[in-house]
């Protein structure tokens, strides 16, 4: 049973029963503080800015605030009674099952992060997540994601020889593996500068192809205060849906990203 303790006027200390309603906020505060920490980290670390949307974060996020936020603490309140039989074995299952979502939570949003912003080489760029990443001895040293916020900008430079990539798409299907993740093949971007710009989307046959585009086209080359003719853009695969990169036109570094 929950205690607390208070000082009468005799100065004895006397346990004063935690009641329900007390520990159903107890309960919540503690949780909400853990859920936030982990929300700053996804938000901001993880998944910045745009790549939060893109990658459908938010999706995981609301079951482990579902589980441990809502569901959680209203257990509590329903449980808890002081002097109950088991109370420490119904505490113990609800706080069971809030570590197993949070745990669930961190692994899937942790083991998705995006760590490459990759162009195919042909047509588009797409996010890669931690999970269909692979290094090897031949990955240039500054192609490794080291940790840092956010992704990385890379080029996926295929062999030219039709049939050499059919062997290295065979070989890596086999083992499980995605080509868009092999960082083998990865170059920079200034690397394949000449490649980038040539295939750069046309935004006009863009406006006239899906008149959506405008406005959000509008809205960015307002903030950014500088003519179209200063950016390349470019379509951005995510997880189930499409965007458009921004990259600067004179030395390709990331500009935004934007739906």
């Amino acid at each position: 049973m929950l205690t607390e303790f208070s000082n009468e006027a005799g100065g004895c200390a006397e346990p004063r029963t935690v009641t329900r309603i007390k520990a159903f906020w107890i309960h919540i505060s503690l949780t909400a503080l853990v859920i936030t920490i982990y929300a700053i980290i996804v938000r901001y670390y993880w998944y910045p800015g745009d790549l939060f949307q893109l990658e459908r974060a938010w999706e995981v996020m609301v079951i482990v605030f579902g589980v441990d936020l809502v569901l959680g603490p209203s257990m509590t309140l329903v449980l808890f009674k002081p002097g109950k039989k088991g109370l420490k074995f119904d505490m113990s299952l609800v706080l069971i099952m809030q570590i197993l979502a949070l745990s669930w939570g961190v692994w899937v949003t942790y083991s998705e992060r995006p760590l490459y912003i990759t162009y195919d080489g042909a047509i588009m760029f797409s996010s890669i997540p931690a999970s269909k990443v692979v290094y090897s001895p031949m990955t240039a040293n500054n192609l490794r994601h080291g940790g840092q916020q956010g992704p990385m900008l890379a080029y996926l430079d295929l062999p030219k020889d039709p049939k050499t990539v059919s062997e290295i798409v065979e070989a890596i299907k086999s083992q499980g593996e995605f080509l868009t993740g092999q960082t083998q093949y990865y170059k920079t971007l200034t690397e394949k500068a000449e490649e980038l710009r040539r295939s750069s989307f046309n935004v006009d046959e863009r406006v006239i192809a899906f008149p959506e585009f405008k406005s959000s086209l509008n809205r960015f080359l307002d903030t950014a205060a500088e003519p179209v003719d200063a950016f390349l853009f470019y379509p951005l695969e995510g997880r189930g849906q499409m965007a458009t990169l921004v990259l600067r036109k004179d030395d390709l570094s990331f500009q935004d990203i934007f739906f």
